[in-house]
């Protein structure tokens, strides 16, 4: 049973997050899910404590009640920076993939 501080409401799982009361959240579940890897959005009943906006509970079906958190949403970064991060981030995420191809190549010839 939740507090009686907690109200209910409804939240859209989209793209980049579960989005509510103009914010995004994202749990555990969702990333390992893959729920934001869908091209429609699609509703998830929450609660939530119209004190703060930290956290969110979300009623995932066969798993009860699960805690979703606030993620940055870097509104105030300047966004040529943010590209840049990003484009590194990439190529960093192209060499680890590359390097780790490469090592199981050489482990399956000396099998």
């Amino acid at each position: 049973m939740l507090p009686i501080a907690f109200s209910i409401g409804q939240a859209n799982v989209r793209q980049v997050g579960i989005y509510f009361n103009n914010c995004l959240y994202s749990c555990q579940i969702a990333v390992k899910e893959q729920w934001f890897q869908v091209d429609d959005e699609w509703p998830i009943t929450v609660y939530f404590d119209p004190k703060s906006t930290r956290f969110i509970l979300l009623l995932v079906e066969g798993r009860g009640i699960v805690p979703a958190y606030l993620l940055d949403t870097f509104d105030d970064l300047d966004p040529d920076k943010l590209d840049a991060y990003y484009k590194i981030f990439n190529k960093l995420k192209f060499r680890v993939r590359r390097r780790t191809r490469r090592q199981r190549k050489r482990v399956g010839k000396h099998v």
